[in-house]
């Protein structure tokens, strides 16, 4: 798991590089960018242990609120092969062999796994999670084509949703 890099308010430009929003990580599975701002190149290759691509997946470790509702979740970053900058608080997940990342992904949304989350957070009003504790959350996990059929259960249902919603409140264009 790597971390993101300190930004400081100074740090971010009107143009650049994008960096991943705290506030990306989310409940749909998929990262929310569009509260990301920009560094400029340099900044970006100063701190290039901090790097993430599209379609890698994040969590964030850390909360402004005090429930916490998105700690720990994991959500995919979507979009053309693009580099982000991960800030302090948001992490890459590099998932090891014969885990699915779709049932990684509809796990950490689950009510057992957000109470093992809810259990681990330190803090009163900025609330976090120590990366070592993070770590060591004990999942347990079925066979690996277990994990794709639920998996991808979960997805196509997400998907499902999202259609109907957009049949719902369909966005009006006025010209």
């Amino acid at each position: 798991m790597t971390g993101g890099a300190s930004i400081a308010p100074d740090d971010y430009q009107e143009e650049g590089i994008r960096t991943i929003p705290k506030g990306a990580v989310n409940s749909t599975g998929v990262a929310d960018l569009s509260g990301s701002k920009n560094v400029t190149k340099e900044f970006f290759q100063h701190n290039i242990a901090s790097i993430v691509s599209a379609n890698n997946l994040v969590t964030s470790l850390r909360d402004l609120v005090p429930s916490a509702p998105n700690m720990g979740r994991i959500v995919r970053i979507i979009g053309a092969d693009e580099d982000f900058l991960m800030p302090q608080g948001v992490y890459k997940i590099e998932l090891k062999d014969r885990i699915d990342e779709n049932f990684v992904i509809a796990y950490s949304n689950s009510e057992q796994y957000r109470k093992i989350i809810s259990s681990e957070k330190n803090g009163s009003t900025q609330v976090h999670i120590r990366n070592g504790e993070f770590l060591n959350i004990g999942i347990s996990t079925p066979s690996y084509e277990e994990q794709i059929q639920i998996g991808t259960f979960f997805k196509n249902l997400d998907n499902l949703i999202t259609l109907h919603q957009r049949k719902l409140f369909p966005i009006i264009i006025s010209t």
